[in-house]
This record gives C-alpha cells, sequence and structure tokens, in this order.
C-alpha cells in the first residue's frame, strides 16, 4: 500500500529510469561532440568517474566507473589516466571541496591534463545539489525532455550502467552520503550542471549577437539639445 507514495517521493521514478535507456546506442565515441570526464574522488568509500560527449541539444554518458576504497592519491590519478587514454576528453570537472582541492591541484594531476590535452575545471558542491533548476533533481527533467541518455543497447552497457540506475532508485534530496551510496549520482551531476552551464553561455550569446544584429527596439527621434 506504501509503494505508490514512495514513487512520488522518488527524484528519479520507474518511467524517469526507463527513459533514461537509449535503446539505440551502445558504448563507443562520437566525433564532432566535446567530450567531459566529471570526478567525484575518495580514497575511501565510492571514487566515481563518468564520462559523456554532448552539444547544446544532448548529453550523452558513454562511460562511467567507480572504484571502493582506492587507498591512495596514486589510485585516483591512475583513474584519471586510464580514461583520458580512451576517450581524449577536452575537460575534467572534479570536486574540489575539502581534500579533494589538492587533488585537483596536484602537480601529477596537472601532468595529466597537459599530457591528453584537457583543462581541469573544479566544482563545489553544496546546497546547489537541492536546487530546483540546477541541482540532482534537474537530471530528471533533462530525461523527460529526451536530452539526457545513457547506452542500453548491448549487454555491456546495461552491465556498466545498471549500478548508477540503482544509485537512482534510492537517491532522495537531504539524505547525508554517508547514509545513501550516491557516488555515481554526483559524478554524473557534475557533468549535468557542467552542461547546463555551456548551453546557458550559449543561449546568452545567441540572444545577444540577436540583439546586436536587430538593434534597439525603439530609438528617440527629434531630439534637441537642451538650453
Amino acid at each position: 500500500m506504501q509503494e505508490p507514495q514512495d514513487v512520488k517521493q522518488m527524484t528519479f521514478p520507474p518511467e524517469v529510469r526507463e527513459m533514461f535507456k537509449d535503446q539505440n546506442r551502445v558504448i563507443k565515441r562520437y566525433e564532432g561532440m566535446q567530450t567531459a570526464m566529471s570526478l567525484d574522488p575518495a580514497i575511501s568509500g565510492g571514487c566515481s568517474l563518468t564520462v559523456g560527449q554532448f552539444n547544446f541539444g544532448k548529453l550523452l554518458l558513454v562511460d562511467q566507473e567507480t572504484i571502493y576504497n582506492v587507498g591512495s592519491t596514486e589510485g585516483i590519478l591512475d583513474l584519471v589516466k586510464r580514461k583520458a587514454q580512451t576517450w581524449k576528453p577536452d575537460i575534467l570537472i572534479i570536486e574540489a571541496m575539502a581534500f579533494q582541492k589538492a587533488i585537483a591541484g596536484d602537480e601529477r594531476m596537472i601532468a595529466i591534463s597537459h599530457k591528453h590535452g584537457f583543462a581541469i575545471v573544479p566544482h563545489m558542491t553544496g546546497q546547489n545539489k537541492h536546487d530546483e533548476n540546477f541541482g540532482v533533481a534537474s537530471m530528471a527533467t533533462s530525461i523527460r525532455a529526451g536530452e539526457f541518455s545513457i547506452p542500453w543497447g548491448s549487454d555491456e552497457a546495461e552491465a556498466l550502467f545498471q549500478p548508477l540506475l540503482d544509485e537512482m532508485e534510492k537517491w532522495r534530496p537531504h539524505v547525508r552520503g554517508t547514509k545513501l551510496r550516491m557516488d555515481r549520482i554526483m559524478s554524473m551531476w557534475f557533468l549535468h550542471l557542467y552542461w547546463l552551464g555551456v548551453r546557458n553561455v550559449i543561449e546568452f550569446e545567441k540572444k545577444k549577437d540577436s540583439f546586436k544584429m536587430t538593434g534597439l527596439p525603439w530609438r528617440p527621434t527629434n531630439l534637441r539639445r537642451a538650453k
């Protein structure tokens, strides 16, 4: 009897998780799209890295790996290095709160970014993850709009992304990460948030260019200098 109420409380109810699956996509790199990695680093617990490709209209997740109790900074750097070699990203978005800030600025991380040609973009998680327009829940809106998806066209893709769907099923706002596993969701959200920011900048530039071309909506005439 409580199941309907529980579904209503879900950020990612069953129909959203089903819409998230792109049955026509397999795990592959798409040419002509920007590639980004997002990392939620952790020495203990879950260290999760998500890879996505995007343009103005779409954000496609293509890979995700989560390692538990990695034990050292070297383990995190190795994860980034392996994924950079495979996906050749343009940027790496990395959580930069508390000790993670040191990882983002680590000389070895910077050396990896120079070698593989990606920029490092810091992310700061706070109450913004609960924001209606830009927080974790905004990903459900993008999924419903058909703008955001995971590959689901092969056994390999299903095996890779099923743990993410499991986290999405259990996700609830205002629950601490120590009580609810959310490593995959958070690294995915960093990427989604960055994509929303890119879209907003592009939209702003389009409006600005249109404003320049059309000029002011009105122009005063017959003005005289006051004496």
